[in-house]
């Protein structure tokens, strides 16, 4: 069965990576039911490139921070599910086929996949090879948190947690 996948797209300031992002995106073998672009007040041309795909924006005036951008995802997405990609990932284009095969049953609230970190280089890339692991391997695994970096999440699920903790402008809010 087909489920409704919004899939939204924090971004701020990120003209340098939305284009290929966005490319993966119209790319997925699932359908998508939405497609949400929720820029955080970004002052470069995110916007503009935004506005030659087929997707919603909403806009913030002025940037909040990550997890009120994801909160604001949360209220303007209609479907079951919401598939959440950072502006700076590229996505297999099986992505969301894969990560949909794994919610078998109402006891997952949410899924995510591989995440292989190409930012390798400089104080940015060294920290997080260091502390994120950003490769976790091939193997199917339960864990306690998922990096919402590429992730789906049941919305009923996140609505009954109270959402993203906007107490966490940048890290650390799922």
């Amino acid at each position: 069965m087909v489920e409704k996948v919004s899939l939204y797209i924090p971004t701020y300031n990120a003209e340098v990576t939305l284009r290929k992002c966005l490319e993966s995106v119209f790319s997925q073998t699932y359908p998508l039911w939405e497609i949400l672009l929720v820029d955080d007040g970004s002052s470069d041309n995110t916007v503009e490139i935004a506005k030659q795909y087929n997707v919603k924006i909403i806009q913030h005036q002025e940037n909040k921070g990550i997890s009120v951008t994801r909160n604001t995802a949360i209220s303007h997405s209609n479907g079951d599910f919401l598939a959440g990609v950072d502006s700076d990932v590229t996505l297999d284009p099986h992505w969301l086929e894969y990560i949909m095969e794994n919610f078998s049953g109402n006891h997952v609230g949410g899924v995510g996949g591989r995440i292989i970190e190409s930012n390798r280089n400089g104080v940015i890339g060294r920290w997080l090879l260091a502390h994120r692991n950003p490769d976790g391997g091939t193997k199917k695994r339960t864990v306690k948190a998922l990096p919402s970096a590429a992730a789906v999440f049941r919305k009923k699920s996140l609505l009954e947690i109270g959402g993203y903790n906007d107490d966490k402008r940048y890290d650390h809010s799922d």
